[in-house]
Protein backbone atom coordinates (compact mmCIF):
# COMPACT_ATOMS: atom_id res chain seq x y z
CA UNK A 1 0.00 0.00 0.00
CA UNK A 2 1.15 3.68 -0.89
CA UNK A 3 2.08 5.95 2.03
CA UNK A 4 -1.14 8.38 2.85
CA UNK A 5 -0.06 11.64 4.67
CA UNK A 6 -1.76 13.79 6.69
CA UNK A 7 -0.75 17.63 7.63
CA UNK A 8 -1.34 20.39 9.53
CA UNK A 9 -0.41 23.61 9.14
CA UNK A 10 -0.99 27.33 7.66
CA UNK A 11 -1.25 27.88 4.20
CA UNK A 12 2.26 27.35 2.38
CA UNK A 13 3.70 25.03 5.08
CA UNK A 14 0.77 22.61 4.80
CA UNK A 15 2.18 21.76 1.64
CA UNK A 16 5.64 21.46 2.35
CA UNK A 17 5.01 17.96 3.33
CA UNK A 18 4.38 16.54 -0.05
CA UNK A 19 7.44 18.48 -1.49
CA UNK A 20 10.04 17.44 0.72
CA UNK A 21 8.52 13.42 1.01
CA UNK A 22 8.16 13.30 -2.69
CA UNK A 23 4.95 11.75 -2.27
CA UNK A 24 2.69 11.28 -5.48
CA UNK A 25 -0.31 14.33 -5.48
CA UNK A 26 -3.17 12.46 -4.08
CA UNK A 27 -1.72 11.40 -1.52
CA UNK A 28 -1.57 13.94 1.18
CA UNK A 29 -4.61 15.42 3.15
CA UNK A 30 -4.00 18.51 4.90
CA UNK A 31 -5.65 19.96 7.41
CA UNK A 32 -4.82 24.20 7.16
CA UNK A 33 -4.90 26.03 10.46
CA UNK A 34 -4.17 28.79 11.91
CA UNK A 35 -1.26 28.68 15.35
CA UNK A 36 -0.93 24.89 13.89
CA UNK A 37 -3.39 24.35 16.56
CA UNK A 38 -4.03 20.08 16.42
CA UNK A 39 -7.88 21.36 16.67
CA UNK A 40 -8.33 18.35 19.23
CA UNK A 41 -9.99 21.31 21.04
CA UNK A 42 -13.22 21.59 18.91
CA UNK A 43 -14.95 19.12 16.91
CA UNK A 44 -13.75 20.43 13.18
CA UNK A 45 -10.18 19.19 14.36
CA UNK A 46 -11.44 16.01 15.80
CA UNK A 47 -13.18 14.98 12.46
CA UNK A 48 -10.53 15.68 10.38
CA UNK A 49 -7.97 13.73 12.49
CA UNK A 50 -10.93 11.38 12.51
CA UNK A 51 -11.44 11.10 8.92
CA UNK A 52 -7.59 11.29 7.79
CA UNK A 53 -7.46 7.98 9.67
CA UNK A 54 -10.41 6.18 9.33
CA UNK A 55 -11.35 7.28 5.87
CA UNK A 56 -7.80 8.05 4.37
CA UNK A 57 -5.82 5.01 6.11
CA UNK A 58 -2.72 7.65 7.02
CA UNK A 59 0.41 6.46 8.54
CA UNK A 60 2.41 10.00 8.86
CA UNK A 61 0.60 13.54 10.40
CA UNK A 62 2.96 16.24 10.15
CA UNK A 63 2.51 19.53 12.44
CA UNK A 64 4.53 21.68 10.56
CA UNK A 65 4.89 25.57 12.13
CA UNK A 66 6.54 28.36 10.16
CA UNK A 67 9.13 31.19 10.61
CA UNK A 68 7.04 34.82 11.32
CA UNK A 69 4.02 33.34 12.27
CA UNK A 70 1.62 35.58 13.53
CA UNK A 71 -0.62 33.79 15.55
CA UNK A 72 3.00 32.95 17.24
CA UNK A 73 3.89 36.10 17.65
CA UNK A 74 0.39 37.43 19.43
CA UNK A 75 0.64 34.91 21.27
CA UNK A 76 3.96 36.02 22.74
CA UNK A 77 2.97 39.78 23.08
CA UNK A 78 -1.12 39.79 23.41
CA UNK A 79 -0.91 43.40 22.31
CA UNK A 80 -0.31 42.99 18.57
CA UNK A 81 -4.26 41.15 18.76
CA UNK A 82 -5.81 43.63 20.78
CA UNK A 83 -9.38 44.31 19.13
CA UNK A 84 -9.21 40.61 17.36
CA UNK A 85 -11.86 38.96 19.59
CA UNK A 86 -11.62 36.03 17.36
CA UNK A 87 -8.03 35.50 17.60
CA UNK A 88 -7.34 36.23 21.29
CA UNK A 89 -10.19 33.42 21.91
CA UNK A 90 -8.50 31.14 19.21
CA UNK A 91 -5.06 31.72 20.56
CA UNK A 92 -6.93 30.51 23.94
CA UNK A 93 -6.05 26.76 22.94
CA UNK A 94 -2.08 27.90 22.34
CA UNK A 95 -2.06 28.45 26.62
CA UNK A 96 -0.09 25.90 27.23
CA UNK A 97 2.49 26.92 24.51
CA UNK A 98 2.66 30.37 26.27
CA UNK A 99 3.00 29.00 29.65
CA UNK A 100 6.36 26.85 28.48
CA UNK A 101 7.66 29.54 26.53
CA UNK A 102 7.21 32.14 29.83
CA UNK A 103 8.40 29.47 32.14
CA UNK A 104 11.39 28.20 29.85
CA UNK A 105 12.53 31.02 28.18
CA UNK A 106 12.52 33.84 30.42
CA UNK A 107 16.16 35.68 28.67
CA UNK A 108 15.25 34.80 25.13
CA UNK A 109 15.38 38.18 22.79
CA UNK A 110 12.30 39.07 21.14
CA UNK A 111 13.49 36.82 17.20
CA UNK A 112 14.63 34.50 19.21
CA UNK A 113 11.25 34.07 21.38
CA UNK A 114 9.31 33.77 18.87
CA UNK A 115 11.74 31.39 16.85
CA UNK A 116 11.66 28.94 19.80
CA UNK A 117 7.95 29.46 20.35
CA UNK A 118 6.99 28.09 16.75
CA UNK A 119 9.38 25.12 17.71
CA UNK A 120 7.68 24.12 21.20
CA UNK A 121 3.78 25.24 19.86
CA UNK A 122 4.66 22.34 17.09
CA UNK A 123 5.47 19.93 20.03
CA UNK A 124 2.52 20.91 22.04
CA UNK A 125 0.63 19.90 19.12
CA UNK A 126 1.76 16.98 18.47
CA UNK A 127 1.19 15.87 22.33
CA UNK A 128 -2.33 17.19 21.96
CA UNK A 129 -2.73 14.55 18.71
CA UNK A 130 -1.41 11.95 21.17
CA UNK A 131 -5.01 12.39 23.26
CA UNK A 132 -7.24 12.36 20.55
CA UNK A 133 -8.69 8.13 20.71
CA UNK A 134 -7.58 6.90 16.81
CA UNK A 135 -4.51 8.35 17.33
CA UNK A 136 -3.44 6.90 20.26
CA UNK A 137 -4.86 3.25 19.13
CA UNK A 138 -2.62 3.78 16.14
CA UNK A 139 0.19 4.82 17.93
CA UNK A 140 0.18 1.82 20.17
CA UNK A 141 -0.25 -0.36 16.97
CA UNK A 142 2.41 1.42 14.86
CA UNK A 143 0.18 2.03 12.39
CA UNK A 144 1.08 6.01 12.73
CA UNK A 145 3.89 7.78 13.09
CA UNK A 146 3.64 11.56 13.86
CA UNK A 147 6.63 14.52 12.83
CA UNK A 148 6.97 18.02 13.72
CA UNK A 149 8.70 20.34 11.47
CA UNK A 150 9.31 23.80 10.91
CA UNK A 151 9.49 25.68 7.50
CA UNK A 152 11.71 28.97 7.08
CA UNK A 153 10.18 30.92 4.71
CA UNK A 154 12.61 33.03 3.65
CA UNK A 155 15.19 30.04 2.60
CA UNK A 156 12.65 27.16 2.14
CA UNK A 157 14.44 24.84 4.51
CA UNK A 158 12.22 22.19 6.90
CA UNK A 159 14.05 21.18 10.19
CA UNK A 160 12.58 18.46 11.72
CA UNK A 161 12.20 17.44 15.56
CA UNK A 162 14.44 14.49 16.25
CA UNK A 163 13.53 13.09 20.00
CA UNK A 164 17.27 11.84 20.37
CA UNK A 165 19.21 15.64 20.56
CA UNK A 166 16.31 17.44 21.45
CA UNK A 167 16.43 19.73 18.60
CA UNK A 168 15.21 20.67 15.13
CA UNK A 169 17.86 19.90 12.96
CA UNK A 170 17.39 20.44 8.86
CA UNK A 171 15.24 17.43 7.03
CA UNK A 172 18.01 15.26 5.43
CA UNK A 173 16.26 11.72 5.09
CA UNK A 174 12.80 10.90 6.26
CA UNK A 175 12.56 12.04 10.10
CA UNK A 176 12.25 9.63 12.86
CA UNK A 177 9.01 8.89 14.85
CA UNK A 178 8.23 11.68 17.46
CA UNK A 179 7.80 9.82 20.68
CA UNK A 180 6.95 11.81 23.84
CA UNK A 181 9.85 13.83 25.02
CA UNK A 182 10.85 15.49 28.18
CA UNK A 183 11.16 19.10 28.84
CA UNK A 184 14.45 20.94 27.61
CA UNK A 185 15.35 24.24 26.00
CA UNK A 186 15.30 24.34 22.66
CA UNK A 187 17.94 26.13 20.56
CA UNK A 188 16.61 28.20 17.71
CA UNK A 189 16.45 27.38 14.73
CA UNK A 190 15.48 29.96 12.75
Amino acid sequence: MATRAAATGEGRNARVWAVVSCIPRGRVATYRQVAQLAGIEGPSGARQVGYALAALDVEHIVVCGHSHCGAMTALIDPKSAEGLPAVEDWLSHAAATRRLVKDNYPDHGPAELLNVTIQENVLIQLENLRTHPLVASRLASRRLRLHGWVYKIETGEVFTFHPDTGQFEPVRDFEPEIRPRQTSNLASVL
